[in-house]
């Protein structure tokens, strides 16, 4: 199963997936916006796409694109990875 999850997150590409859901900008190598879990009016919420992965600093919500989905959605992993 381990194998397997590993397999769906290195083919997942995050930003598309994130950006389908939140307004990103570019700033470096990562993608800014506002959180979609919590309110707020400064961009808090970050996605590196070169390591896969997004992160809010402000409520501290973080993970892959499964789980961005899976939180978002409030889903399944398995119907997560069916939406991805």
């Amino acid at each position: 199963m381990d194998a397997f999850v590993a397999e769906v997150r290195s083919r997942s590409d995050i930003l598309p997936v994130v950006q389908s859901y939140v307004p990103l900008k570019r700033k470096g190598g990562r993608y800014w916006g506002c959180c979609p879990f919590h309110q707020e009016k400064t961009p808090s919420f970050n996605v590196e796409p070169d390591k896969g992965f997004f992160y809010c600093f402000g409520c501290h919500a973080g993970g892959s694109c499964i789980d961005f989905v899976m939180r978002h959605e409030s889903c399944s992993f398995a119907t997560a990875v069916r939406a991805i």
